[in-house]
Parts: C-alpha cells; structure tokens; sequence
C-alpha cells in the first residue's frame, strides 16, 4: 500500500511505468497468494479472508474459498495508481493529485484509492482533506490499522498530541491483533509516531520507550520524531517527567482553549459523531491558519473585520475557541440559537429538532457566551461538563414535548 510515507524518504528507484494489465479477466483464475498476478510482484498484503492488495500495482483482489478470484481492480484504476506514483517520485504534487482527482466520482467507494488519495493530500500540505479521505476509508474499512495511524501523523506534526494519541493506539492494537496483515516497517512508524505523541503529550517515559522499540528493530528516525516532542536527541540526558497519575474516565472540566485544546474524549462527549470532524477541523486550523486565512475560511469578517482585530481577540478573551465552535455548531444546525426574547419557543425548535446521537436518553444544555442569544443542544443525560473550550455550559429545564 506504501502509505506510510509521512516522514518516509523517498526511494527514487521505484518509478515505474504501468504494466500491461489485464484485470477484468483473471477473474475466475486461481489465485497465488505470493504472486500478483496482474504485475507479478510479490508485495501483496492481506487485508482480511479473502482479500488482498498488491503493494506495487494496487491491484485489489477478492476470492472464494477456493482461491478463485472473483473481483479485481479495473485495468483504469491501476494505471491511475502507477501515473500518480510517477509524480510522488518527482515531488510533483499538484499533478499527483490531478491524476487521482480526476477518478474521484468513479472510485470514492474504493478504500485503496481513498487512502492514495489522503496520502497526496498529506503530501501536498492539505490536511483538512487528507482528513476527510481517512474518514471515508474508516467508514469503508473501520479495522485497516494504517487508516488510524496515518490520522494520527497528521494531528502529530500539528503537535496536537492528545488527539493524536488515541489515533495511534487504535491503529496500534489493530496492528497487534493482525501481525501477519502489516509489516515490520509498519509497527515501527506506528510505535515511533505513538512514542512521539506520548512523549509530546508529558508522557515523556512512555513515549521514550516506544520510540527505543522502533529503534530497537531497525528504525532509522527516532530522532526526528523526539524532536517532534520536544525532547533531546538520542543520547543525550533526558529528563524524564513522574507519569501523571491514573484515573478512571476523569470527566473534563476545563477553563480556557489552551488546556482545552486536543482532547478526543472531551470532544466525543459534547459532539455527535456528524459534526465531530468539521470540530476537529476548525481546532486544527485554529491552531494553524493565519488570522486573515481563519477570518476567511469560516466567515468571520461580520465579526471581525481585520486580522489584527481577530489576533487581539485571541490575546484576551480565553472563550475565543469555545465561541468560534459554538458558532460554527449554529450553521452545522446542531445548536439552535435564540435571541432571548424568544425564549419561549425553545421547546418549538428543540422538539422539532433532529436527534444525532444513538440514544433517546438525552438532556439539553445551553452554552453561555455572555450575550442576549440562547444556544442550546441536546446532549447524553450523564455529560457533566460544567465549561466548553471556556464556554460556561448549564443544563436547561424547557417544557418538553
């Protein structure tokens, strides 16, 4: 599959032309589990029973019971994966890209060509839709450890540590419960890149210690990936933090976005899954885009009308974060805003309200943004979760349905 590529050196010898490809008729051929039989390498990976994909051509394979083939990638789609490899090899990711855009509408079900298309996003800096890619191929395809491990190695080099953490330990375990599916050079990308993010997070033992794991069996990056952390190169006296005490399922309870900042869990409580990774995104940007690039992607000039308006905003209101998302949730639709002279049609708009979550048992909250709006949304009944990103948060009794 090739995709663990993010801190990888590119070997330039893998160029290749496309070969001749015959796929619509080897269905029905027996199938050799050692051998490709499109292209003839041996780099085929076993994704599950009956399914294979060629590490070389793309080709993905599905057989019987008895090794007979019967489905396979189209001739179109590999030749599609050979043209954009040619250009990965230059550093050409804008043509790289092209090439995989233009097959877009054909092959968005294809989780092979979903994931190489995340990888030249990632590749050409464009995180928001590599992000978007590994959300279709988890959907596709929820038990692919590379899917979760490439996630996290996004949210790593952003050094939001606490999003990337959970990431790679579902991509860990998932590895762990597969050994034979994924390969050496996998386990130490996913153990270094988990040990990084451990150590970012002030974990620093644990972290250390997986990265010394990947060391240990032949990787060659450690140090970049401390430095990603924040901690000394390989040799050097490190030292070493007390690990944070253990507690059962601690309920968040924060104060500003800077201790807000990176927690999934935090998320997860407050946010159904349908609007968790526009959440995710805003977050990331937030951290990352210019003030002028954030006022434009998410419309704010009503707000803010200057950059430097918006950058001082950021240095005294600690809500900031907190605003922008509940914001952002209004125009999603999942929080409804209400000016406060409106106030008793809540129960109208509430019970008219779609349910997101997989459960009945709900309650509703209102986000206090210290203005004359109400904003309010239906959240579990045993959320306890007193402030959002600075947002004071308080239940809300309504006359209900």
């Amino acid at each position: 599959m090739g995709i663990f590529d993010w801190f990888r050196k590119k070997d330039k010898s893998e160029a290749k032309t496309a070969p001749e490809t015959k796929s619509n008729s080897i269905v029905g051929q027996k199938f050799n589990p050692l051998q490709c039989v499109t292209c003839g390498s041996n780099q085929l990976k076993k994704i599950r029973q009956g399914e294979y994909i060629c590490q070389h051509c793309g080709n993905r394979y599905l057989t019987d019971n008895q090794d007979m083939i019967t489905e396979a990638t189209e001739k179109e789609l590999i030749d599609i994966y050979f043209k954009s490899a040619e250009y990965r090899n230059k550093d050409d990711a804008e043509n790289e890209l092209k090439v995989l855009l233009d097959y877009k509408d054909k092959a968005w079900d294809n989780v092979e060509y979903v994931l190489r298309l995340g990888r030249a996003y990632r590749h050409a800096g464009m995180n928001a839709q590599a992000i978007e890619c590994y959300d279709r191929a988890k959907e596709l395809n929820p038990k692919d450890a590379i899917i979760y491990i490439n996630t996290g190695a996004i949210y790593l080099v952003e050094k939001l540590f606490d999003y990337a953490v959970p990431l790679f330990e579902k991509g860990i375990r998932l590895i762990e419960e597969n050994p034979i599916i994924y390969t050496k050079n996998d386990r130490n990308v996913a153990y270094a890149e988990y040990g990084s993010a451990l150590a970012g997070s002030g974990r620093i033992e644990e972290g250390e210690a997986y990265i010394k794991k990947a060391e240990a069996n032949g990787y060659k990056d450690g140090d970049k990936m401390r430095a990603i952390a924040g901690l000394p190169p390989s040799g050097s006296k490190t030292k070493i933090q007390p690990k944070p005490e253990n507690k059962p399922n601690p309920k968040p309870c924060c104060n500003s976005y800077e201790t807000d900042i990176g927690s999934p869990a935090y998320i997860e409580q407050m946010i159904p899954d349908s609007f968790r990774k526009g959440v995710n995104q805003l977050i990331v940007d937030f951290k990352s885009l210019s003030d002028d690039e954030m006022i434009t992607k998410y419309d704010l000039s009503d707000i803010w009308f200057e950059p430097e308006d918006f950058a001082e905003a950021k240095k005294t209101d600690k809500t900031i974060l907190g605003f922008l998302i509940v914001n952002y949730l209004v125009d999603q639709g999942y929080i409804i805003q209400l000016d406060w002279k409106d106030e008793d049609e809540a129960s109208v708009y509430l019970n008219g309200q779609e349910n997101y979550w997989n459960t009945n048992d709900l309650k509703v909250i209102n986000f206090d943004l210290d203005n004359d709006q109400i904003y309010l949304a239906r959240v579990p009944k045993d959320l306890e979760l007193k402030v959002f990103y600075g947002v004071k948060v308080n239940d809300y009794d309504y006359e209900g349905e």
